[in-house]
């Protein structure tokens, strides 16, 4: 509660790289598929809001498309504006009763991907976060989060005015992308 209200009432906080770097790495996904589109899959790149307060950008995605969307595979993209990316494995809260875990076969998903990519250094790891994967797994949909952290293992800036374009790393969002892309052309196989 006490970070809620720290949240809300604190300083401006830019988020250049919670939210801003998703949103360009999906823009740059975006034009790649323009480009070069997939030949056996329809992507949907979908940019939604208000995570913090209980996924509901998400769930009105899932309110309005759930029925067409049954089948689809998400990847959520999250802080990728860091040096170190890694798809999360288990999503841990500060209670303890808030953990959850990717689906099976989405985690098998971004091993497999990590495997055919050695050279991208993208592992998995437990990470302290929240976001749309609890959303689609209480829903029943398929989802795995691809997300930046810092040297010591925490989500690094997150919520912090340190959060902003100069403390932004590039190839770190490079390396979200690549393997974002990678992920997709595994799907579209």
């Amino acid at each position: 509660m006490l970070i809620a209200l720290y949240d809300e009432t604190g300083p401006y906080i830019p988020g250049a790289s919670d939210n801003a770097s998703a949103v360009a790495c999906l823009l740059g996904l975006a034009a790649q598929l323009q480009q070069q589109p997939l030949r056996h899959t329809e992507v949907w790149l979908a940019f939604t809001g208000a995570e913090e307060t209980g996924c509901l950008g998400a769930q009105a995605l899932l309110d309005a498309y759930g029925d067409r969307l049954r089948d689809a595979w998400f990847l959520d993209v999250e802080l990728v504006g860091t040096e170190e990316i890694a798809y999360v494995t288990r999503h841990t809260g500060f209670l303890l009763l808030s953990a959850y875990r990717p689906d099976a076969e989405s985690l098998a998903w971004a091993e497999r991907t990590s495997r055919q990519h050695p050279e991208m250094d993208i592992q998995g790891r437990e990470m302290v976060i929240g976001e749309e994967v609890g959303a689609l797994n209480v829903r029943g949909y398929r989802g795995v989060c691809l997300s930046g952290f810092g040297p010591d293992g925490w989500l690094e800036n997150w919520h912090q005015t340190s959060d902003n374009v100069e403390n932004l790393v590039p190839a770190g969002l490079e390396k979200a992308s690549r393997f974002a892309w990678a992920m997709m052309q595994d799907l579209d196989k």
